[in-house]
C-alpha cells in the first residue's frame, strides 16, 4: 500500500517523470573491453541493432552527487534517494539538480519515479535554513513538494543530513532518431568521495526519460524492447556482467560496511577520545604509584 500511495501522491511534486533503465555491475578488469564493445557496435549504429535513423554522440561528463537521508536510514531502506547532483564537462560545472527518486509498482526495479527540482544557489548562511545541509539546496516555494515526497516514507527535508558523497567518471553515448534523444548507454566508474573511496563499475541502458514518460503504453512498450534487444546483445558477448537493479546509494552503503577501514573513518573521533582517555587513565595510575612509594 505505500508504494501504490507513492505512485499516486507523488504525481504532481516537482518534474515528476519515469525513468526506465538497465542498471548492469561490470568486473572492473572488463570495463575497458565494454566500452570498446559499446562503440564498436552501437555508434553510429554499426550494427544495425538500434532502429533506422538513430545518431550518436559521444560524452565524458563528471558527477558528483551528494546523497541525504536520516538518521534512521529511511531512504535506504525503501531503496528510494534524494541527491544534489553536480554535473561537470571538461572541469567546467554545467548543471546542478536536486532529485529525489521513488519506487514504483514495477517489482523488477527497472522503472522509478524521479521528482527534479532547481536546486537554490544563493541559499543565506546567516540563515538557519541556509546552515541546513539538506535544506540549503530547496528553494522555498518547493519545501512543501519536497516534504510531501518525503513524507510517504515518515521523513522530512528538515531530518536530512549528509549520506553519502560520490564520485562518477560517466562514459557516454547519447543516441537520437528525428524524433529527439532515444536513450543513453552510460558506462559509470564510481567511487565514494571520502575515504576509503571504495568503487566499482556500473552500466546503465537508459530511455530518454522524458520521451518514455510522455508515450502512451504501446509507446513505452516499443522503447523497452528497444533496450531490452540492446542489452540482449551486450549480455551475449560478456558472461561475467550481471543485471543489478540496486540503487547506486544502496550499493556503495553497502560496499562501505564491508570496509572495516570506513568504521574506523566513520568512529575516528569515537577513538581518538577512547585513546586520549585510557592514556589520561594509565598517567593517572602511575602517578598515584609514585606518590604511593615516596
Amino acid at each position: 500500500m505505500l508504494i501504490l500511495s507513492l505512485y499516486v501522491v507523488c504525481q504532481c511534486c516537482g518534474q515528476a517523470r519515469i525513468e526506465s533503465e538497465y542498471k548492469i555491475s561490470v568486473p572492473n578488469e572488463q570495463q575497458e573491453s565494454l566500452w570498446s564493445f559499446l562503440q564498436s557496435i552501437f555508434v553510429n549504429n554499426a550494427k544495425g541493432i538500434l532502429p533506422k535513423n538513430t545518431s550518436t554522440e559521444i560524452a565524458t561528463e563528471v558527477f558528483y552527487d551528494t546523497y541525504f537521508d536520516d538518521a534512521q536510514e529511511t531512504l535506504l531502506g525503501y531503496q528510494a534517494g534524494a541527491r544534489y547532483r553536480e554535473r561537470y564537462v571538461q572541469d567546467s560545472l554545467i548543471k546542478t539538480l536536486l532529485q529525489l527518486k521513488v519506487p514504483t509498482l514495477d517489482e523488477l526495479g527497472i522503472a522509478r519515479k524521479e521528482h527534479k527540482f532547481s536546486p537554490e544557489n544563493k541559499f543565506d548562511i546567516n540563515d538557519r535554513t541556509g546552515l541546513h545541509p539538506f535544506l540549503k539546496h530547496v528553494k522555498q516555494k518547493d519545501v512543501n513538494d519536497v516534504d510531501l515526497i518525503l513524507g510517504q516514507f515518515g521523513t522530512s527535508s528538515r531530518k536530512m543530513q549528509e549520506s553519502i558523497k560520490l564520485k562518477q567518471v560517466r562514459r557516454r553515448i547519447y543516441i537520437s532518431d528525428p524524433e529527439g534523444a532515444l536513450m543513453t548507454f552510460t558506462l559509470d566508474e564510481v567511487s565514494a568521495f571520502h575515504f576509503p573511496y571504495t568503487q566499482f563499475v556500473e552500466l546503465e541502458l537508459e530511455l530518454n526519460e522524458v520521451r518514455y514518460t510522455d508515450a502512451d503504453f504501446e509507446g513505452q512498450s516499443e522503447l523497452e524492447k528497444i533496450n531490452a534487444k540492446a542489452k540482449d546483445v551486450i549480455f551475449a558477448q560478456f558472461q561475467n556482467i550481471k543485471q543489478d537493479q540496486t540503487p547506486k546509494y544502496n550499493k556503495m552503503h553497502a560496499a562501505l560496511c564491508t570496509q572495516p577501514s570506513a568504521w574506523i573513518y566513520n568512529n575516528l573521533m569515537y577513538l581518538l577520545l577512547g585513546c586520549i582517555s585510557m592514556c589520561a587513565i594509565t598517567i593517572l595510575i602511575k602517578n598515584e604509584s609514585r606518590l604511593a612509594n615516596t
